[in-house]
């Protein structure tokens, strides 16, 4: 039985979380380190899908490089609840608007404590094969490392380390008194993110073009491509805006874009019913999220008159914060996992993706996969198996079911 579920509310709190997100996360787990009552009520279907989104750490500008080193030492804070849902990646970063030449680089390399290992450096698309198709629309660029997060599954585990940490979870429909209600809004309501099903992204790198403006990220994921739309100011002009990302399109020879169009359209038309008497985080990227979270701190202190700051999160790491060592350590984790569940049938890709999300139960992953080819020796099917079974037992924890 679980003493956290909760079928009646028969308390108040000191605050109730409408929904949750990444950022309410962090926010109630500083809540809980004050010794303060929280309560959660998520919305329903909880969204678990690996639809990953990239760290924005190389500057946009050159003037942006002390922000870049605060907000990769605040992930770095963060990284330490789950380092495995951090994956560093090579990624192409195309802006035509920064200058940039190999003394920044080395400058920028510098300042964020990048190793030889970690260096970032110039690419010149005319000279490199597969970049020549789209050379005269991107024609440079840098390969600079970056950050794949697993926001999705990052979220469902900080709802789970919440509950584990004295917080209540309740179901939808159940009515909660609180001192403060926080309205956490999802990632997707301030950038656009699609997966182009009918699209292969033929490059090994991800890829990011700045604009003035916004933003485009382009991921695979397994025989598709994964697109998000960044915007970073208040107001965009809907058809220059167009304009741009078709022409990025047709550089890139995407064609079949329907998904993100219409995505794209929903954007343009959404209205904000936000309202300055309550407090709304709305989950952002890791460029904006510090800046967000310490706002939404001072009006929480402003109203309860508590403290809140991102260090009381430190209470509940159990990990080193992610680098290149550790991630090293992490990988070769991954590796020797492989090679006991490899007789299941897994393909790497396959059990890559279930250890980053799963990696504190893989072990029983894997017990359960070689016990079901009893039944069946399709490996994807009894993979797949496996982790609805061990979602549903979650859900059950967390009061979802």
């Amino acid at each position: 039985m679980n003493d956290n579920i909760q079928q009646n509310n028969d308390q108040s709190f000191d605050f109730l979380f409408e929904d949750f997100n990444f950022l309410g996360g962090l926010t109630a787990l500083a809540a809980l380190n004050n010794g303060l009552k929280v309560a959660i009520r998520p919305k329903l279907p909880f969204r678990l899908q690996f639809e990953p989104d990239l760290s924005f750490f190389y500057p946009r500008m050159a003037g942006d490089t002390l922000s870049s080193l605060n907000n990769f030492r605040f992930m770095a804070k963060v990284s330490r609840l789950f380092p495995h849902h951090f994956f560093p990646q090579r990624v192409i970063a195309i802006n035509q608007k920064l200058d940039t030449t190999p003394r920044f680089n080395a400058l920028y390399d510098s300042v964020m404590g990048f190793n030889r290992e970690e260096s970032t450096f110039p690419i010149d698309s005319a000279n490199i094969e597969s970049f020549k198709t789209f050379a005269d629309t991107l024609p440079k660029g840098n390969l600079a490392v970056e950050f794949r997060f697993d926001r999705n599954m990052a979220i469902f585990d900080l709802l789970r380390i919440c509950k584990q940490n004295g917080a209540l979870v309740f179901k939808s429909n159940s009515e909660v008194t609180a001192k403060t209600t926080v309205h956490c809004e999802p990632f997707s309501k301030r950038h656009g993110m699609a997966v182009l099903n009918d699209e292969t992204w033929p490059l090994q790198n991800p890829m990011r073009v700045d604009k003035p403006g916004f933003s485009l990220t382009f991921q695979a994921l397994e025989n598709k491509t994964l697109l998000c739309f960044y915007p970073f100011v208040d107001v965009l002009r809907y058809d220059w805006v167009k304009y741009e990302v078709e022409g990025i399109f047709n550089a890139l020879s995407i064609k079949k874009a329907k998904p993100f169009w219409n995505k794209f359209d929903e954007f343009f038309v959404r209205e904000d019913s936000e309202l300055s008497s309550q407090i709304t985080l709305f989950d952002e990227d890791f460029i904006s999220m510090k800046k967000s979270l310490l706002d939404c701190f001072k009006q929480i202190k402003t109203e309860t008159r508590k403290s809140f700051d991102i260090n009381h999160v430190k209470k509940y790491a159990r990990f080193e914060p992610m680098s290149n060592d550790h991630f090293r350590q992490i990988q070769a984790e991954c590796d020797a996992k492989f090679d006991v569940a490899k007789q299941s049938g897994v393909s790497y890709q396959l059990f890559s993706r279930m250890f980053y999300r799963y990696r504190e139960s893989i072990d029983e992953f894997t017990e359960k996969a070689y016990e079901l080819m009893d039944k069946s020796r399709d490996a994807e099917k009894n993979w797949s198996e496996v982790e609805r079974g061990y979602l549903e037992n979650e859900y059950v924890k967390l009061n979802f079911i």
